[in-house]
C-alpha cells in the first residue's frame, strides 16, 4: 500500500527504533503466547483454541482448521463404521475427529467449547455417548444420526 502522507524528518528513524524495541521485547515471550498471536491473524481480536481428544487408533484422523463447508461435508460423508465429531476453534474454523475404535476407557476431551456436531455412522447400532466430568451420561447419539451438541459440559466420549 502506498502512503500519500508527507515524510517528516526523524519519523522513519523513530519507527525503526520502535520496531527494534518491540522485536527485542517479544523475543522473550512464551511460545504459547506466540502461537496465540499467530492463530489470531492480523486484527482478528479473538483468541483461538485447539480441540484435543485422548486416544487415537491407527485409522482415526484429526482435521484441524476446517472451514464450515469442509466440516459440514465431513460430517455428512463420515465413513461407515466411524463417528465424526466437530468442535469449533474459536476463530470460525473447526477441528473434525473421525473415530471408530472402542476403548476400554472413555476418551477425554479438552477445548471442546461451545456448539459442535456429532455424526454417528457406526455399524451394529453402536452409540456415541457424551459424558460430564463425573462420567454421568449427558447424551446418547444413535447410529445413523447427525446432531448438534453443546460441548461445554462434555468431558468424556465413548464411541462403543
Amino acid at each position: 500500500m502506498r502512503s500519500f502522507m508527507k515524510r517528516r524528518p526523524g519519523v522513519a528513524s523513530a519507527s525503526v527504533v520502535v520496531l527494534a524495541l518491540v522485536t527485542a521485547l517479544s523475543a522473550g515471550a512464551p511460545a504459547a503466547q506466540a502461537k496465540e498471536s499467530e492463530s489470531q491473524g492480523a486484527g482478528a481480536g479473538t483468541a483461538a483454541w485447539e480441540p484435543w481428544m485422548q486416544f487415537f487408533g491407527p485409522h482415526e484422523t484429526v482435521t484441524p482448521d476446517a472451514s464450515t463447508l469442509l466440516r459440514d461435508t465431513m460430517l455428512h460423508n463420515c465413513d461407515s463404521e466411524y463417528a465424526c465429531l466437530a468442535a469449533g476453534e474459536g476463530d470460525g474454523e473447526h477441528t473434525v475427529f473421525e473415530v471408530t475404535y472402542c476403548r476400554p476407557d472413555d476418551r477425554w476431551v479438552s477445548n471442546f467449547i461451545g456448539d459442535g456436531a456429532v455424526s454417528n455412522h457406526q455399524v451394529n447400532n453402536a452409540k456415541v455417548v457424551l459424558m460430564d466430568k463425573n462420567k454421568k451420561t449427558l447424551r446418547t447419539i444413535d447410529a445413523g444420526k447427525i446432531v448438534r451438541v453443546d460441548w461445554d459440559p462434555v468431558y468424556y466420549i465413548d464411541v462403543c
